[in-house]
């Protein structure tokens, strides 16, 4: 392993464990489609404790694109919580470290679905979100000169990479992402 890849590896494993010591939480969300609003949620401490696992019944239609990947449907959702019914559980995060795999993703659902229903940023807000997915990035080490930046890598394919156990999970669902990020995250500080 060269010099570089190596301290930014240290740089990383420091960084996750001052995150870590704040006590944080993971989120991960699933959606109607790429701009859409939120149609499954989960978070999760670091033991791996289910703090919210619920769909929310979004007010758009689940866009078949999104079906075919997640496999939630507009049946699915139909009797769940809306997000103006779910912020009670989500507000859980408020005040808090999160670690999200692409936060800017997850950032943006909750943003726009609570736009949607009329409520402010500051009655769920985080202290802090953290993105796993960049740190992965960095510590992977795959760096793009055209895109000057390090290449992400999909949470399936960083699991494979660090040879992380996901048997029996479903990726591309809240709680399965959530708890694999939880675990790519620790087996970084390991």
């Amino acid at each position: 392993m060269d010099q570089t890849l190596n301290k930014a590896r240290q740089e990383i494993q420091e960084a996750l464990r001052a995150t870590l010591s704040r006590n944080p939480l993971i989120l991960d969300t699933e959606t109607t489609g790429l701009k859409g609003e939120l149609c499954d949620i989960a978070i999760i401490d670091m033991d791996g404790n289910i703090l919210l696992d619920t769909l929310v019944r979004p007010i758009a239609q689940i866009q078949a694109g999104a079906t075919a990947v997640h496999g939630i449907s507009d049946k699915d959702v139909e009797t769940a919580p809306t997000f103006a019914q779910a912020l009670h559980q989500i507000q859980v995060i408020k005040g808090r470290v999160v670690i999200c795999y692409n936060v800017e993703f997850d950032r943006r659902v909750i943003r726009e679905s609570a736009k949607k229903w009329r409520i402010e940023e500051a009655e769920y807000a985080p202290e802090n979100w953290t993105c796993a997915m960049e740190m992965y990035a960095r510590w992977w080490g795959d760096f793009s000169q055209y895109h000057r930046s390090y290449k992400w890598q999909k949470l399936t394919t960083a699991m494979e990479q660090q040879k992380i156990d996901v048997a029996g999970m479903q990726a591309h669902r809240a709680l399965a992402d959530a708890e694999m990020t939880r675990r790519l995250v620790l087996k970084l500080v390991a």
